[in-house]
């Protein structure tokens, strides 16, 4: 036991007090040491707790991300002396994102993803990266994949920063892109194959009218020619009737002069005067020619629209004379071209040709409309050209119109394209006649200067091969 008394140089009074002093800071001491001891207790249980919550947290993430059918990268960035990001160190990943990059995970683990993915540098992905942990902003992009290592074409990924890092979840959407691309594609077909059941239906349509037309033309003409027939015979009888009457007429003129009686003879005269005789005898055969003019023309349009549908033999082929089915072409179409151009023949020697007539027709029909709608106010000119070389005759239409401009050349022959305004116009013209031409094994071209004009050409084989091509175009 201490003994106070032993202290040497001090009162018994100055030891005890020294004592006391001691023995108050032993008991505070030991009075911080409880509570030190009470706090770490505490801080140590929380530590616990937290570490539990952790792992608890850790497991479920590990769970969930392994769960997940995304790829998930933890990355560190690595900063240069001046503090720019060089590199990323790739510090977690899930099973998928190891089976994207085709390696082992501790080979993976610690290393920078330069390394792992030698093309990364540069690339708008890796900008990415560096945005996200310098803004602190997410990120979603779509790209596709140029690194070799990536067993993906098309990559999804989600980028949030953490820390002085990011997280990246990945998506292999390979697949989803192919599909999406095989609907892009298969929409075009069914676009392709709307337009080309469009332009069939259309075709179909005007061949049903071309056939209407000549049906019609048949039963007018078979209800025109028979009374148009004896309204000619008839004609002609008058017409030699009415010569036979002047023959008469002209030697009862020779004997006036021998008439004995001067009021029988003024008579005469005063009549020839009042029914002006010599204006008769003139304008009676001028009438009598002109009559037969407008019967004969009443039977050419007759037979222009037989000869333009081919009633007779609508979808048969067969040789044919292609001036004469422009002759009756232009016929038809008179009456809208003859106020806004001259119609200039320029008709080569040309062979026959072996084709259907009323498809050829309605091609240089739509060729003929299509140049009058060209020309402005401004009278203008159409030409119609024929000839033949290298066992192929060729029809060009030339207009003075405006022209075409260069951009709307490529696409001329497109379905449903048209420069007029609506309402005028389906676009389908040139597209049907294109469309004509190549089932007969023909070339159809165009070449236009713009303020200058428009020529439409038309290339046919003298002789279809043994194999027709089918109304129907391929689907």
């Amino acid at each position: 036991m201490f003994n106070i008394t032993t202290v040497v140089g001090l009162s018994e009074e100055e030891q005890l007090a020294s004592f006391r002093q001691r023995e108050q800071a032993y008991r505070w001491l030991g009075m911080f040491v409880s509570v030190l001891v009470i706090v770490l207790g505490l801080l140590w249980r929380q530590l616990a707790r937290s570490r539990s919550r952790v792992l608890k947290a850790q497991a479920t993430y590990l769970a969930a991300s392994e769960a997940s059918r995304d790829a998930t990268f933890v990355m560190h960035s690595l900063c240069d002396a001046k503090g720019v990001i060089s590199d990323f160190v790739l510090t977690d990943a899930n099973s998928r994102g190891v089976a994207l990059l085709n390696l082992n995970k501790s080979a993976m683990l610690g290393k920078p993803i330069g390394t792992l993915l030698p093309n990364i540098r540069g690339t708008r992905t890796f900008t990415v990266l560096c945005q996200v942990v310098n803004t602190g902003v997410a990120h979603d992009q779509e790209w596709q994949n140029h690194e070799p290592a990536i067993r993906a074409q098309w990559l999804h990924a989600q980028v949030v920063r953490a820390g002085s890092g990011v997280v990246a979840i990945v998506r292999d959407i390979s697949e989803r892109k192919r599909i999406e691309a095989e609907l892009v594609r298969r929409n075009n077909e069914l676009t392709t194959v709307n337009h080309k059941l469009t332009a069939t239906h259309q075709q179909l349509v005007q061949s049903e009218k071309l056939a209407s037309i000549g049906l019609l033309a048949a039963g007018v003409a078979h209800e025109i020619n028979n009374p148009i027939g004896f309204v000619l015979s008839n004609i002609g009888a008058l017409d030699g009737y009415f010569n036979s009457l002047l023959q008469m007429l002209d030697t009862y003129q020779e004997t006036e002069s021998q008439l004995s009686d001067p009021a029988l003879r003024a008579r005469i005269l005063e009549l020839k005067d009042r029914v002006e005789f010599d204006y008769l005898k003139d304008d009676i055969p001028a009438l009598m020619r002109e009559t037969k003019d407008g019967i004969e023309r009443v039977r050419k349009i007759v037979q222009d629209l037989k000869n333009f549908s081919h009633v007779d033999n609508a979808q048969d082929w067969q040789m044919a004379n292609l001036n004469d089915g422009i002759n009756s072409t232009l016929n038809l179409v008179n009456s809208e071209i003859k106020y806004k151009a001259e119609i200039i023949k320029e008709y080569g020697d040309i062979p026959l040709v072996e084709c259907l007539p009323s498809e050829i027709n309605q091609v240089v029909m739509n060729l003929l409309v299509n140049a009058a709608h060209a020309i402005g106010e401004t009278r203008g000119k159409i030409t119609v050209r024929t000839s033949s070389a290298d066992n192929a005759v060729s029809i060009e239409v030339e207009d003075t119109g405006c022209g075409i401009v260069p951009e709307n050349l490529v696409k001329i022959f497109d379905p449903f394209f048209t420069t007029k305004a609506v309402g005028k116009g389906a676009g389908l013209g040139l597209s049907l006649s294109y469309g004509i031409v190549q089932k007969h094994a023909g070339q159809m071209s165009v070449h236009s200067v713009q303020g200058t004009g428009t020529i439409f050409r038309v290339t046919l084989p003298q002789k279809q091969s043994t194999q027709k091509i089918d109304i129907m175009p391929s689907l």
